[in-house]
């Protein structure tokens, strides 16, 4: 908690929109298991992933008054772990863990999460920084939105925006890694 409060100091908003998502994540989860899928629960879902979006212009904003710190970086892509991977995780056990190649590729988008969440605590722990995330990652993080908020609206293509974002993800991990450790 002290190193929640010492980054809001530093990178100030950046920090409290990821806060904000990490805290609105059990919310989405009750809400996902009390609600069928429809309209209702991908739009709180959508305003969930908003922050992301939220948090993106604050860094930004951040980084041009020379406020910007790593801890803000970190915070944001472990928020993003924690908020995607547990509405993943959610969504295979409420709708039939692995029966379909749908919830195989909902499992494997899951299994990236967690890939990238290890590299990110790694790179943060053995190199003491955290470098900003490449644009692929952030294209990964709104295929996952878009491929989420497909599933809960029941459209046909939702199982290719799966796949879609699977790939990427897998791209995104690889320039993740690669950027970590080589500086």
């Amino acid at each position: 908690m002290e190193e929640v409060k010492k980054g809001l100091k530093e990178d100030g908003l950046s920090v409290a929109i990821s806060a904000i998502r990490i805290a609105l994540t059990p919310v989405v989860i009750y809400l996902i298991f009390i609600y069928p899928k429809g309209l209702t629960i991908m739009l709180i879902f959508l305003l969930a992933s908003l922050t992301d979006m939220a948090d993106g212009a604050a860094r930004i904003l951040a980084k041009r008054l020379g406020k910007s710190t790593a801890k803000g970086e970190f915070w944001d892509s472990t928020a993003d772990r924690i908020f995607f991977s547990s509405i993943a995780l959610i969504l295979i056990l409420k709708y039939q863990f692995l029966q379909t190649p749908f919830y195989t590729s909902l499992f494997l988008l899951f299994s990236r999460e967690i890939i990238v969440l290890f590299c990110i605590t790694f790179t943060k722990v053995k190199f003491k920084k955290i470098h900003p995330t490449p644009f692929i990652s952030k294209l990964t993080t709104f295929m996952q939105a878009s491929a989420m908020c497909a599933f809960l609206l029941n459209l046909s293509f939702t199982s290719e925006l799966i796949w879609i974002t699977f790939v990427l993800g897998i791209l995104s991990a690889i320039k993740y890694v690669r950027t970590k450790t080589i500086d």
